[in-house]
């Protein structure tokens, strides 16, 4: 009974070791190199086959288990996401509805100068809007006179004392071509005269003035 256990024992030793040398080469049969493969005598090869079969098996359900894994990491930060985003939409509304603090809450007004319309500058009608803390939003600028039907989408946003204008994607400061940092003057109203954004902007905005005042 030893003997015959010994025997069986140098055998997986020896397949394992042909399992190790085939991992380098090329042209395999079940992991093992043809020319191994064709000294290989019938149990041998069953060995072989079986062995190579639960590496794989192995190596499937590792790859379903990460799978998985990442499935679920995708899903809680989706969750944590979703459920940020719905914070940030009740503070705004309640911001909107009177609870915020003062500073939460910012008149917008653009006018005078030029912005980009289909590739060419023309005047636009003044425009005037609000910001709560924490909101970002899509804003139109129209064009004047004959080009009326032009218009420009626009994001702004308001974050930490921050007004943002010029916002790609989703009102991150490092993705907004102005940025306004809070200054006491925005109490009564304070008008930035002569702005203008670099030609990677969307508005390239040339000479435009922008009025923040805090209302509440």
């Amino acid at each position: 009974m030893i003997f015959n256990l010994s025997i069986f024992s140098v055998r997986n030793i020896l397949l394992l070791t042909v399992f190790l040398l085939a991992s380098a080469c090329t042209n395999k049969i079940y992991g093992v190199p043809e020319e191994q493969w064709l000294l290989l005598d019938k149990n041998e090869r069953i060995e072989t086959i079986r062995g190579y079969n639960s590496v794989e098996k192995i190596k499937a359900e590792a790859r379903l288990i990460a799978q998985q894994q990442r499935y679920e990491q995708e899903k809680q930060q989706q969750l944590q996401l979703a459920l940020i985003a719905a914070e940030k939409q009740q503070k705004v509304e309640d911001i909107y509805q009177g609870y915020g603090t003062y500073g939460d809450l910012v008149r917008v007004t653009i006018q005078k100068g030029k912005i980009d319309f289909n590739g060419k500058h023309k005047t636009y009608q003044p425009i005037s809007f609000r910001l709560a803390d924490g909101e970002e939003k899509s804003i139109t600028f129209n064009a004047t006179g004959k080009h009326r039907y032009l218009n420009r989408h626009v994001l702004v946003a308001y974050e930490d004392g921050v007004v943002l204008f010029d916002c790609n994607n989703h009102g991150y400061s490092s993705q907004c071509a102005q940025h306004f940092a809070y200054e006491p003057e925005w109490r009564r109203g304070k008008t930035y005269s002569h702005v203008s954004l670099h030609k990677s902007s969307k508005t390239e905005a040339k000479d435009i003035s922008v009025i923040i005042q805090l209302i509440q």
